[in-house]
C-alpha cells in the first residue's frame, strides 16, 4: 500500500477512537437532516414541479451510463466473435442509439421545466425574505442582530446557489446512492465467475469473498479521506462566510456611496472620492487575504483527493485487468467493468463531496431558515374601524430606552390629548420629541407605562387597524420608485381625481401642470426613466400622501422643513382646515408653527418640563421662552 495512502489510514483510525466523535457526528447527520427536510418542505411549498423534475433528471443520469456501458461491451464481444451476426450488432447499436435518443429528450424536457421552476423558486425565495422582514416589528428589525442574520440570509442564499441548488445536490446524492448499490451488485457478479484449479491461486484469490471485501474497504477508504478533505475545505469555506459578513457589508454601503446619485454633491464638495477609495480597498484587500486562504486549501484538497483517486482507480483497474489477462472475462466484459468500477469510484467520491456541500448548503440556508423562523410582530386582537372611532389618548407613567442604550430617550412621561387637538411638540435635539411619536405610532412599546387608547392598552389592538388610524410625514419620508400618483394612494387603482386635488392642497398644481403624464409620471429612475424632486416637492408629496390618507391622527414630524416659510404657512393653513376633528400631533424646530396649535408640549431630557399655549409658555419664561427667543431675535434684529 502506497506510504501517503497508509498515513490517511492511520489518521482515521484516530479519528474513529477519538471520544465524543460517534455522538457528534451522529448529532450533525441529525442535524443536516432536519434543515434539509425543513427545506423541502419549503421547495415543496414553492414549486412541486422543481423537485418533481429534478429528481426525473437524477434517474435518468443514473440510468443511461450503466446501459450504455451495457451496449458497448455487447458490441465489443460481438465484433470479436466472428460467428455472430452482423444484423445482431446493428440491433445492439440501434437499441442503443434509440435508448439514449429518449432518455437524452426526457432529459432535456425535464432540464428545460427545471430551469424555469428555477427560476420561479429564486423569485419566491426572494420574496419570502422581503415579506418576512415587513411582517417582523420595526423594533425588531432595528437590532443589530436581526439585520445581520437578514444579511447572512441573503448573502449566504446568493453566494451558493440557494434553495435550488442543494435540491440539486440532494439530487446528487439520490443519483450517487442509486448508482453506487447499482454498481456494487455488477461488481459482485465479476466474482461469482468459475474458477477451476487450473487456472491458479491467484485466480482463485481474485474471485474470492475476500478479495471484494478488500476492494470494498479501499473504496470505503477513499470515501472516508475524500469526506474528510471536503469536510476541511467546507469549514474553511463556511469560516470565510462568517468573518466576511461586515466586509460585504461594507462592501456594499461603498457601492452605494460611488454609484449613487444622492451622495453625489456631498463627495464632490468635500473631495471624498480618496477616502472612500482607500476604505474601499482596505475593505477589498481584507476580503482578498481571507479568500487566498480558501483558495489554497482547495488546491490542496484536490492534490489530495486527485491521489486518493488515482490510487484506488489503480488497484481496481489491476483487479479488472488481471481477469482479463486470465482470460476470465472477456474483452467485452472487461470495457463493461472497468466502466462500472469507474462509475462507483466517481460516484464514492461524488457522494462524499456533495455530502459536505449539502452540510455546508445547509449551514448558509440555515440562516435563511432561521430568518423566517424569527417571530412575526407581536398584535393584540381588539379591531379599530377608524370612521367610528373617537379618539382620546394617554400616556400613563410611559418611559423608553433603545436597545443597547444606556439611558432612557423618554422618561415617566404622561399626558392625555384627543380628537380635534392640534399638539405642537417642540423641544432642543435629542429631547425625546421623534421617540415620542415612534412610541405612539406602535413603531416601538414602551419599556415602562402604557399607552392607552380610549381606555384600552394600545398593544392590545390590532396593529393593522391601528396604523390605519393614523396618516403620518416623517421626518425622514420615503417615496418610492412608482408614479406619483401611486406614491399618493399606495394603489395602482387610487382615486386619481382625490389624489390630484391633495397634491393641489400641498401646493404642487403648477409641477403636476408642467408634467408630460401628470400625477402618471414615474418618480426616480429606480423603475424606469423617471423624474427627480426637490427637497421641498418631495415633502409636499409626502404631505399630499398623508393628506390622501385622511385618517383620524395626524402625526407630522418636521413636516416643512424643507419648505419655504410662505409654503410652510400656507401648508399649516390647510392642516388647520382639513383636521377640523382629527387630532394632530406635529413636531417642528421652527416655533412659529406653534401659533397653529391648541397646546404645546416642551421635551427636555426625554420628560415633558413645560405643556400649554403659547402665550401661557412665553410668560412663565422657561425653556420655551429661551427656545423661542433664540429664534425671534433673528427675525427681530
Amino acid at each position: 500500500m502506497p506510504r501517503y495512502i497508509r498515513f490517511r489510514a492511520n489518521i482515521i483510525r484516530r479519528e474513529m477512537h477519538r471520544p465524543g466523535m460517534g455522538w457528534s457526528m451522529h448529532k450533525k447527520i441529525n442535524e443536516t437532516i432536519r434543515k434539509c427536510a425543513e427545506i423541502l418542505r419549503l421547495l415543496y411549498r414553492c414549486s412541486k414541479r422543481y423537485i418533481i423534475f429534478t429528481f426525473i433528471q437524477a434517474i435518468i443520469s443514473v440510468v443511461l451510463p450503466f446501459i450504455n456501458l451495457y451496449y458497448a461491451s455487447r458490441i465489443i464481444d460481438d465484433i470479436a466473435y466472428p460467428n455472430v451476426k452482423q444484423e445482431t450488432i446493428l440491433n445492439s447499436i440501434l437499441w442503443m442509439v434509440g435508448i439514449n435518443l429518449a432518455l437524452s429528450l426526457m432529459r432535456m424536457v425535464s432540464e428545460k421545466i427545471q430551469n424555469a421552476e428555477s427560476r420561479y423558486v429564486e423569485d419566491r425565495v426572494q420574496e419570502n425574505i422581503g415579506c418576512k422582514a415587513m411582517s417582523m416589528d420595526y423594533a425588531a428589525m432595528g437590532q443589530k442582530e436581526s439585520r445581520d442574520l437578514l444579511v447572512k440570509a441573503e448573502k449566504g442564499y446568493h453566494s451558493n446557489g440557494g434553495v435550488a441548488y442543494l435540491c440539486n445536490d440532494l439530487s446528487t446524492l439520490f443519483q450517487n446512492i442509486l448508482s453506487m448499490i447499482y454498481s456494487i451488485y455488477l461488481c459482485f457478479n465479476l466474482f461469482t465467475i468459475h474458477v477451476g484449479k487450473e487456472n491458479g491461486m491467484l485466480a482463485y484469490f481474485l474471485n474470492s469473498v475476500w478479495c471484494f471485501i478488500l476492494l470494498m474497504i479501499i473504496i470505503g477508504g477513499c470515501v472516508y479521506l475524500t469526506y474528510r478533505n471536503a469536510k476541511t475545505l467546507s469549514k474553511i469555506t463556511y469560516k470565510f462566510f462568517e468573518e466576511n459578513v461586515d466586509s460585504n457589508n461594507k462592501f456594499g454601503y461603498y457601492t452605494d456611496f460611488l454609484y449613487e446619485y444622492k451622495y453625489g454633491k456631498d463627495i464632490r464638495i468635500y473631495g471624498m472620492q480618496k477616502l472612500i477609495n482607500k476604505e474601499f480597498k482596505e475593505n477589498n484587500r481584507n476580503i482578498k487575504s481571507s479568500d487566498t486562504k480558501r483558495v489554497k486549501a482547495s488546491v490542496k484538497n484536490s492534490v489530495h483527493n486527485r491521489l486518493i483517486n488515482g490510487a484506488v482507480e489503480m488497484i481496481t483497474y489491476l483487479y479488472v485487468g488481471l481477469k482479463a489477462v486470465m482470460k476470465l472475462i472477456t474483452v467485452g466484459q472487461l470495457t463493461f467493468y472497468v466502466g462500472v468500477f469507474k462509475k462507483l469510484v466517481d460516484s464514492v467520491n461524488s457522494f462524499a463531496k456533495t455530502i459536505v456541500w449539502v452540510q455546508l448548503r445547509c449551514r448558509y440556508i440555515g440562516n435563511y431558515v432561521e430568518f423566517l423562523k424569527l417571530p412575526a410582530r407581536e398584535d393584540g386582537s381588539i379591531s379599530l374601524n377608524p370612521k367610528e372611532e373617537k379618539l382620546d389618548f394617554e400616556f400613563k407613567n410611559v418611559s423608553f430606552r433603545y436597545p443597547g442604550a444606556n439611558h432612557k430617550a423618554l422618561s415617566n412621561v404622561s399626558i392625555k390629548f384627543g380628537a380635534g387637538e392640534k399638539i405642537a411638540i417642540v423641544g432642543r435635539n435629542g429631547s425625546g420629541k421623534s421617540t415620542f411619536v415612534k412610541l405612539l405610532c406602535r413603531f416601538y412599546e414602551p419599556t415602562e407605562g402604557e399607552i392607552r387608547l380610549n381606555g384600552i392598552n394600545i398593544k392590545d389592538y390590532k396593529k393593522e387597524d391601528y396604523w390605519r388610524l393614523i396618516s403620518a410625514v416623517f421626518q425622514d419620508f420615503k417615496l418610492f420608485s412608482f408614479t406619483m400618483a401611486e406614491n399618493i394612494t399606495i394603489s395602482d387603482d387610487g382615486d386619481h381625481a382625490r389624489a390630484f386635488k391633495c397634491l393641489k392642497r400641498a401646493g404642487l398644481s403648477e409641477l403636476i401642470g408642467k408634467l408630460e403624464h401628470g400625477i402618471d409620471t414615474l418618480l426616480f429612475h429606480g423603475m424606469g426613466s423617471g423624474i427627480e424632486l426637490s427637497g421641498g416637492e418631495s415633502q409636499k408629496t409626502a404631505i399630499a400622501r398623508a393628506i390622501y390618507k385622511n385618517a383620524p391622527l395626524m402625526v407630522l414630524d418636521e413636516p416643512t422643513s424643507a419648505l419655504d416659510p410662505i409654503a410652510e404657512y400656507d401648508i399649516y393653513k390647510k392642516f388647520t382646515e382639513l383636521s377640523k376633528d382629527k387630532l394632530t400631533i406635529f413636531i417642528s424646530h421652527r416655533l412659529s408653527s406653534c401659533l397653529f396649535g391648541d397646546k404645546i408640549l416642551v421635551f427636555e431630557n426625554g420628560e415633558i418640563v413645560e405643556s400649554g399655549k403659547h402665550e401661557t409658555l412665553l410668560s412663565r419664561g422657561g425653556v420655551y421662552y429661551d427656545l423661542w427667543q433664540a429664534q425671534a431675535q433673528y427675525y427681530i434684529s
